[in-house]
């Protein structure tokens, strides 16, 4: 089985934009340390804050479940824990490679202002997988679906605090990006992004831009998906992130007192669609679940067409540009 690469998890952005550079913050690369761990047999891993660890000095701020078959789960229940005096967090995420679902929570409540060393509450999803597109004749090309529903909701966010929801394909090459954004009581900032490569400088991809269909601060929804021609009997290889964090407000080296919390605990879910007649051998990971669906691929998708009916939307972003992807498989 190939060892697939680790996803890095893109910008926040005070804009809204779309825009082909990927910057990262400082919370997701907390998680390199610990997703760089991953075996070559992980395919689901789930990445929460944590609090203090009982009997020790220091806290064990990273807390991680890597699994090769089922879901990666931490703190379902939700409980909270303790960083500081006065500052309570809650955090939990899971990764199913069954259901290709993926959820997660983090919120705070900082009682008053601190000066001590806190730091951001987040949760991180990883989902992946690989197989071989099969059916039809050999070397011919098909066309193929992978995308991912981003539902969730931003709440209790006091002034200077910042929230952030994000969602993130990548597949054949491409990379389809998902960002909803909060400071305080501000409107909800999107971000979308659509490229042809995973790296800050590779040209935009109009068949991996994300449809929003709500950027309500209580209803944040929408669909990063990637559009894209494949080669039968070529290995496809597919990863997905999904994430939040919310930052408490700093203002002169003191943590000011606050709260705020990302909720998306209502399930994301990944789906591969394939045409007709197409199927995977084999397959690993996410790929040997019931998140891969045949005989599935609309022209646009009737998903992203349902979703953008519920929001009152008037179109769907049109396809201009198509590439063909092909790996050895060996």
């Amino acid at each position: 089985m190939p060892t697939l690469p680790v996803l890095s998890v893109p910008s926040l952005s005070r804009t809204p934009v779309v825009h082909p550079r990927v910057r990262c913050p400082l919370w997701p690369a907390l998680l390199l340390p610990l997703a760089l761990c991953l075996t070559p047999d992980v395919q689901a891993q789930a990445i929460a804050t944590r609090g203090p660890v009982p009997g020790t000095a220091a806290p064990n701020y990273l807390e991680g479940a890597q699994v090769v078959s089922g879901a990666a789960t931490l703190n379902a229940a939700g409980a909270s824990e303790t960083f500081a005096p006065g500052y309570q967090v809650t955090s939990r995420a899971s990764a199913d490679l069954d259901s290709g679902e993926m959820k997660g929570t983090a919120s705070f409540v900082l009682a008053a202002d601190s000066a001590a060393p806190l730091r951001d509450v987040f949760f991180d999803d990883f989902l992946f997988g690989s197989g071989v597109l099969s059916g039809g004749t050999p070397g011919s090309t098909v066309s193929i679906t992978l995308q991912m529903t981003v539902h969730g909701s931003f709440s209790a966010l006091t002034p200077g605090v910042e929230a952030v929801l994000l969602g993130n394909l990548y597949a054949g090459g491409y990379q389809s990006q998902l960002e909803f954004h909060q400071r305080g009581s501000a409107a909800v900032q999107v971000v979308r992004v659509g490229l042809a490569g995973g790296f800050p400088n590779s040209p935009p991809y109009d068949d991996a831009l994300p449809v929003v269909i709500s950027s309500s601060a209580d209803d944040l929804r929408g669909l990063a998906r990637i559009r894209f021609d494949a080669v039968v009997g070529s290995l496809l290889s597919v990863q997905a992130a999904f994430g939040g964090a919310a930052t408490p407000q700093a203002q002169g080296g003191v943590l000011r007192a606050g709260s705020g919390g990302v909720d998306a605990w209502g399930t994301s879910q990944l789906q591969l669609l394939l045409p007709d007649g197409v199927t995977l051998t084999q397959a690993d990971g996410v790929l040997a679940s019931a998140a891969v669906v045949a005989g599935a691929v609309p022209e646009p998708s009737l998903l992203v067409l349902w979703l953008v009916g519920l929001a009152g939307l008037g179109g769907v972003h049109a396809v201009r540009s198509r590439r063909v992807v092909t790996a050895p498989v060996g």
